[in-house]
């Protein structure tokens, strides 16, 4: 190998690094963004289930119950996705 060849390939070295390196500035938004989705859907499938138990003390039918439950199914892989971010190096 030449000179001019290892300098050409240190230098292409050095660009894969600076994307790499770009690219892994946005997992911490994206953490926050997965956690922060995971407690919104969280507190909404409380609030649903809360609106659930009202109209089923006022002998209504009651549609939202299963509306609470796939927010709380939505919220799940969120918060797990959130965690495994969180963790990775």
């Amino acid at each position: 190998m030449t000179q001019a060849e290892m300098e050409k390939e240190i230098a292409s070295l050095r660009e894969q690094v600076a994307r790499l390196e770009q690219r892994q500035a946005h997992w911490p938004r994206l953490e926050k963004t997965s956690r922060a989705m995971a407690i919104l859907f969280a507190v909404a499938a409380m609030g649903f289930a809360i609106a659930g138990g009202v109209l089923s003390y006022l002998d209504r039918p009651n549609p939202i119950v299963p509306l609470a439950l796939s927010f709380v199914l939505a919220s799940l892989p969120l918060g797990l996705l959130g965690q495994a971010l969180r963790s990775a190096p």
